[in-house]
């Protein structure tokens, strides 16, 4: 008996961001019924959906964005074209790639509630704001350019095309920022997502679901906002996508945890770092300045600073479920060679001899990791691994004793109180001949603000001052 084309139709193909068919083990395998966005209810609101899935906008050809003829109004044909933060907006599967580029529609304003990205979708926008669950299908794509706010109650993003493996895989965007009505209200991501740029979660709880991953990108540092939480579950991975020598990965004035109440660490969690230029390796004496995505090679910052109100705590059902800090694994070559990083050329422009130091250079940075700890932070249950001897870096090593289940992994140049180092005046480069002595190196001040335009208010890192001897 022959099929027709709509009982053909798949139930992950059905399935969309606003309504994603939940009680289907085959489409949700990992739900534990404890996720809130399960509980979040919302007012009857609009659904737009692509009527043409292959014809994109944008281009020579383009349609027209704004002609109600290209859309379908809760199933029906449009009589309008308009978005909200009540309005869903679906791009439906193609055999054909195509792309909605709202980007160069003229007036258009992306403001939506639930968002669903098809296979061969490509959906093209900028300064975007969710007031919903955003789910992008294999192979489709959420190309957002400069800020994704993520706002409203309860939600979740998914993205089906990353891999928990490759850190640059699964991109949804360029900026992310968590902006949610609650410190309590939380997203939750569900895949392997990452972002082209920074991370601010500026309020609300992000959750990396369980063996997800979420990865912050170049140029950026990841900030987490006093009173706001990032969480991570059983086996999560919270990694920026490249090793970029002089920028900070992290900033916690809020609450890094592992776990949740309800849902507490059976398995490790991780937050993995880049490692700096900490040790002083030189570059430009033999090569030429070029550029900011390159100048940073010499800037000596930490890999992660921890606020004097924050706090990094793991929530646990049994000894192994502890958040673990370490290296990403990622070699800093990849961005500053070129790989994945805009600086490649620069190095192409380099003679034979200047292009092997700068390899050499990279090659003979220790990939250990160095964490300022304001006075006042707090821990109770982290692992730590890969960290330079005197590379906790404590403005009052006191607080050290107050920590709880503080332990110390294999690959560590030192344990316990070698570990550390106090923030104070700079010493001549002894420290890793003296570990507990001073740190040798100016401390980045974290609680200097500076506005950006059309963003509001943010911290700031300022850059390491260059040392200074006793």
């Amino acid at each position: 008996m022959a099929i027709s084309p709509v009982q053909a139709v798949s139930a992950y193909d059905q399935a969309t961001a606003g309504n994603p068919d939940y009680e289907n083990k085959e489409l949700w395998p990992k739900l534990t019924g404890k996720e809130k966005f399960l509980t979040q209810k919302y007012e009857p609101g609009r659904v737009m959906e692509w009527a043409k899935p292959g014809e994109g906008i944008g281009g020579r050809d383009g349609l027209d964005a704004w002609d109600p003829q290209n859309w379908l109004l809760d199933g029906k044909p449009a009589t309008e074209v308009r978005f909200d933060e009540n309005t869903d907006i679906i791009l439906p599967n193609s055999d054909t790639p195509y792309t909605l580029d709202f980007k160069r529609t003229e007036g258009w304003q992306p403001l939506y509630r639930h968002v669903t990205v098809g296979r061969n979708a490509d959906l093209l926008h900028e300064g975007v704001r969710y007031f919903g669950n955003l789910w992008v299908k294999k192979g489709g794509v959420n190309n957002a350019r400069h800020s994704n706010s993520f706002m409203g109650g309860h939600t979740f993003v998914r993205d089906d095309n990353g891999t928990y493996e490759d850190a640059h895989s699964g991109r949804i965007g360029q900026y992310f920022f968590l902006r949610k009505e609650s410190q309590e209200t939380t997203l939750e991501i569900l895949g392997n997502v990452s972002m082209l740029d920074r991370v601010p979660v500026d309020s609300g709880t992000l959750i990396i679901g369980a063996d997800c991953r979420f990865s912050p990108g170049r140029n950026a540092t990841m900030v987490i906002a006093e009173g706001a939480t990032v969480a991570l579950l059983d086996g999560a991975r919270l990694v920026k996508w490249v090793n970029q020598i002089g920028q900070l990965d992290l900033i916690i004035f809020g609450t890094l945890q592992g776990g949740l109440p309800d849902r507490p660490l059976t398995r490790p969690a991780f937050v993995e770092l880049g490692y700096q230029n900490t040790t002083g390796v030189t570059f430009y004496d033999k090569v030429p300045r070029a550029g900011e995505t390159v100048q940073g090679l010499e800037e000596r910052v930490a890999s992660m600073t921890v606020g004097p109100k924050a706090v990094i705590r793991s929530i646990s059902a049994n000894p192994e479920g502890l958040l673990h800090l370490r290296w990403s694994g990622i070699d800093a070559a990849d961005w500053h060679l070129g790989a994945h990083g805009p600086a490649g050329d620069w190095f192409k422009s380099l003679n034979p001899e200047q292009a092997a130091h700068v390899k050499d250079q990279l090659a003979s940075i220790p990939k250990k990791l160095t964490v300022i700890f304001k006075e006042g932070a707090s821990i109770d249950g982290l692992v730590l691994n890969d960290f330079h001897a005197g590379g906790l870096l404590m403005e009052k090593p006191e607080d050290f004793a107050g920590w709880k289940r503080l332990m110390m992994g294999e690959r560590n140049d030192a344990t316990g109180e070698k570990l550390i180092a106090r923030i104070g005046r700079a010493t001549v480069n002894d420290n890793v001949k003296n570990p507990g002595g001073e740190y040798q190196l100016g401390v980045p001040e974290v609680f200097a603000t500076e506005e950006v335009e059309g963003e509001g208010w943010a911290p700031h890192v300022f850059t390491a001052k260059a040392p200074v001897e006793a």
